[in-house]
């Protein structure tokens, strides 16, 4: 888990390829796939990346920060988001929907009736007409 966390270059020279690694632990690469497809192994991987980046997390600071002076401004607001003091601010589209009336007719009306009870002259667009039951008449 800990060598598939690792980047590749970061690798010893001794076991950049599953092979070696196999060679190394004294298994066959085919146990190595096994322990790949256990259950709980990618995600013991990732936690295990994860505390590689934080190690690195004081370069990756130094990185931005230095973009930022530069005079970049998406690292300058990654900067300020970091420190809390920045959030962008993301407007979601308009979402316009056509109207929809449905008549529900428990009466068993006719097909004239009930556009007469739905004010054909009242409705811009479709309707749609259904008994009690949700069925179009």
């Amino acid at each position: 888990m800990q060598w598939c966390a690792l980047p590749k270059e970061k690798r010893p020279l001794n076991a950049r390829t599953q092979n070696q690694v196999a060679e190394l632990l004294g298994v066959g690469p085919q146990t190595l796939s096994f322990w790949k497809a256990y259950p709980g192994f990618w995600e013991e991987v990732n936690r295990e990346a994860k505390w590689l980046i934080g190690d690195s997390l004081p370069d990756i600071y130094e990185a931005m920060v230095k973009e930022a002076l530069a005079g970049s401004v998406p690292a300058a607001k990654l900067c300020l988001q970091c420190l809390g003091i920045y959030e962008e601010k993301v407007q979601a589209p308009l979402q316009v929907y056509e109207p929809l009336v449905v008549i529900m007719n428990n009466h068993q009306l006719s097909k004239p009736e009930m556009r007469q009870l739905a004010g054909d002259d009242e409705i811009e667009g479709e309707f749609e007409l259904v008994d009690g039951n949700g069925h179009h008449p």
